[in-house]
């Protein structure tokens, strides 16, 4: 079976902002709050609010507070943010030589009483080191010319990068060839006279029953797409009387309908119409029986189970409760016992895609799953018509393993993980190839099962699933991530 790839899209979309709400509160009794990290494009984004309102400042004293990345590799130093008493904020104003190499975000003189926000927003450029990163602050009480007379180190996130997951989903190109052989199957009630066995279109409720089956022919026969291939009659008798009348009386009134369809049908060729017939329809009886509330039910039941003798069996009904017991059924269960049961095969031409295109919105019961799949080509993969293609196509071939695949490959781009478990869960085990597994393991991926998901990825990969491996990939990845995170 060949496989053609369509997809291999972003089906989960992840944001990469990492927010943190715990309030930090350092010595100098400044709060950190709200520390969000983003990446953005090649940018990471770090932002934080700082409360300085409760800070204990001297005069002649400055709360330097210098946010950090930190990694086993490398420490990134961030712009600072200063807090200045009375004092140094002079010094500060009247020698400003002495500070212009420092990296300052913000320089600010610490309010008296009233409360004191500041707001810290910074960007660099991203690296890959920075992913697993730890954000922390220093926090430097200093003096007079800022000589450090204090240092403390806090904690205040991590910044990890989410894996934004791709699975790789391919559907399956159907078989090729398919000869697209379709039947219409019903039964007739043909009455005749005692013993007769000539169709006589006005006795009793023939012309109904005639008429039901000249519909179902006419039908495919002015289908100008449509070449019947056969017509197989099968016609019973009930079990009243001799085995042997009965024989011939179902073999010659099937043969009367043949004869009466091909002069109503003279374009029906000799070996169009094939012919069987069943002497007594018991199988039907025992049927009716079952169903049905007459007296001494399960005497007739045992009668037929136990006697192979078809001519004793009816005897034996025959004379239960004096023939009361008999007699309910000759006029109420066998009349409908005499019935033709009529299969009428035929099959329909090929159709290219553009007239697919057509019929898969008005008749698609004329398609083959090739023909389903090549309309598919007409339609953006996004569109509601591609997705309800493959949800055509498994109404039409609920046993088809290719139909349940694809309609599952859809149902996973929509994300409806009910629908697409429903699908996979339809196809038995023996069936249960490489293909199969990708697809299931894709369905934990999204259903963020991943243990689930790598398990199942392997076991597509030994099974030949060349899609697995970078579904795996992706698997393994976002299993670091989250052990990444708990640490």
């Amino acid at each position: 079976m060949k496989k053609i790839i369509y997809i291999a899209l972003i089906l989960i979309g992840v944001n990469t902002s990492i927010d943190s709400f715990a309030q930090v509160v350092l010595n100098g009794e400044a709060e950190i709050s709200d520390v969000r990290l983003d990446k953005r494009a090649n940018q990471l984004r770090i932002s934080m609010e700082i409360d300085v309102s409760h800070a204990i400042i001297k005069s002649n004293r400055e709360l330097q507070l210098t946010p950090l990345l930190k990694s086993d590799e490398r420490i990134l130093a961030l712009p600072s943010v200063v807090v200045t008493g009375r004092k140094s904020q002079i010094y500060r104003d009247r020698n400003p030589k002495y500070f212009k190499n420092e990296n300052n975000l913000v320089v600010v003189r610490k309010g008296k009483d009233e409360a004191q926000f500041i707001h810290y927003e910074t960007y660099i450029a991203y690296e890959d080191w920075m992913n697993g990163a730890e954000l922390v602050v220093d926090e430097d009480e200093c003096g007079c010319s800022t000589v450090l007379l204090a240092n403390d180190q806090h904690y205040l996130d991590q910044f990890i990068v989410p894996i934004t997951l791709a699975p790789s989903l391919s559907y399956l190109q159907p078989e090729v060839g398919e000869v697209k052989t379709r039947e219409i199957q019903a039964s007739a009630n043909l009455d005749f006279p005692v013993n007769g066995v000539t169709i006589q279109p006005n006795y009793r409720n023939n012309s109904a029953e005639i008429n039901k089956i000249r519909e179902s022919l006419d039908k495919v026969l002015e289908d100008k797409d449509v070449e019947v291939s056969a017509i197989l009659l099968k016609g019973h008798a009930s079990p009243e009387g001799p085995y042997a009348g009965n024989e011939r009386l179902a073999r010659s009134r099937t043969q009367a309908l043949r004869d009466y369809l091909f002069k109503v049908y003279p374009q029906l060729t000799a070996g169009s119409i094939k012919v069987d017939f069943v002497a007594e329809n018991w199988d039907g009886l025992k049927k009716m029986v079952e169903e049905s509330h007459i007296n001494a039910k399960h005497q007739v039941l045992d009668i037929i189970d136990s006697t192979h003798d078809l001519d004793l069996r009816e005897r034996k009904i025959r004379f239960l409760n004096g023939g009361a017991v008999y007699r309910e059924m000759v006029n109420n269960m066998f009349p409908a016992l005499r019935n033709t049961d009529y299969t009428i095969e035929y099959v329909i031409r090929d159709f290219n895609p553009e007239e697919a295109r057509e019929l898969i919105w008005t008749n698609p019961q004329v398609l083959s799953l090739e023909e389903i799949f090549a309309v598919s080509k007409f339609y953006d993969w996004k569109s509601r018509e591609y997705s309800e293609i493959f949800e055509i196509a498994v109404r039409l071939f609920p046993h088809d393993n290719t139909a349940k695949i694809n309609a599952a490959v859809s149902a996973l781009v929509k994300k409806d993980l009910i629908t697409a478990k429903t699908y996979l869960d339809r196809i038995e085990d023996k069936d249960r190839d490489g293909n199969y597994y990708n697809k299931l393991g894709v369905y934990y991926m999204l259903s963020e099962k991943y243990d689930l998901a790598e398990e199942t990825l392997v076991k597509a990969m030994t099974k030949g699933s060349t899609n697995a491996e970078e579904n795996l990939r992706q698997t393994r990845l976002k299993i670091e991530e989250l052990q990444k995170i708990k640490k």
